[in-house]
């Protein structure tokens, strides 16, 4: 195990934690950033830094996930640090065949699976109990899934 992988670097506006394995800088406060509905995080990610930080791809996530941890199931050196909360995050990645729905990361167990991006009728949602937290639902009966943001970016410090 590389004692070295992460860096905890701080610059003037942004805390980051660099892994210099995966040449990515991972915002090291994410839980700042309230669930939001998939555009938004996306949106949200560049205003960071506009062309740097982005909703990382689930090979990027793939990157800290340790599936012998849980709650969360992430690398050890985020499990000492005021970081992630377990919970789903949005990831950049679409499916290919079903253009309206996203890939997540469950951070809890590390589990991957998908949501709809975008507002779906209510009554057309088959809703497990569990994942009723994740929904925000407007006047009209419309609902949207929301998840935590993690931002991302390539890149040395």
């Amino acid at each position: 195990m590389n004692e070295n992988r992460f860096i905890d670097n701080r610059t003037s506006i942004i805390h980051e934690i660099y892994d210099t394995e995966a040449n990515l800088a991972w915002l090291k406060y994410p839980m700042a950033i309230d669930p939001t509905n998939w555009q938004s995080a996306s949106q949200l990610c560049s205003r960071l830094k506009p062309g740097q930080w982005h909703l990382p791809s689930v090979h990027e996530f793939m990157t800290i996930i340790d599936y012998n941890m849980q709650e969360p199931a992430l690398h050890e050196y985020f499990r000492y640090i005021p970081s992630p909360l377990p919970g789903v995050y949005w990831t950049s990645d679409r499916l290919i065949s079903i253009p309206n729905r996203a890939w997540c990361v469950d951070l809890f167990n590390g589990r991957v699976f998908y949501e709809y991006i975008g507002k779906v009728s209510l009554s057309n949602l088959r809703i497990p109990i569990f994942m009723e937290r994740f929904l925000s639902v407007d006047s009209l009966g419309n609902a949207e899934y929301v998840a935590f943001v993690w931002p991302v970016r390539n890149g040395a410090i």
